[in-house]
């Protein structure tokens, strides 16, 4: 696989690098879905993979021209949103 589809498989529930069964491969789904639903983004580079969940829902992905040392997470929330929302309500939903 490419290290998009990596990134790509990796937002998937209950894929995960972790070998326990408890709550495995919840994080980066439950952070994805919250994200798509209150109009926020999420990208996420890692080696020469760019995966970018858009404030629409849509997704884009690449392979990159260049290979970045690691893995970078960038999360954009609009401000109204924080506001309003009431985070411990919505993590409750995901126990």
């Amino acid at each position: 696989q490419s290290d998009e589809e990596a990134i790509a498989l990796a937002i998937q529930e209950g894929v995960s690098s972790k070998t326990r069964r408890s709550n495995r491969g919840a994080g980066l789904h439950i952070l994805s879905d919250w994200l798509r639903r209150q109009g926020g983004e999420l990208e996420i580079v890692s080696k020469d993979g760019r995966w970018k969940q858009l404030s629409s829902g849509n997704v884009e992905h690449e392979t990159l021209r260049f290979a970045f040392p690691g893995t970078c997470i960038s999360m954009h929330v609009p401000t109204a949103v924080l506001l309003a929302s009431n985070v411990e309500r919505d993590y409750e939903r995901y126990d």
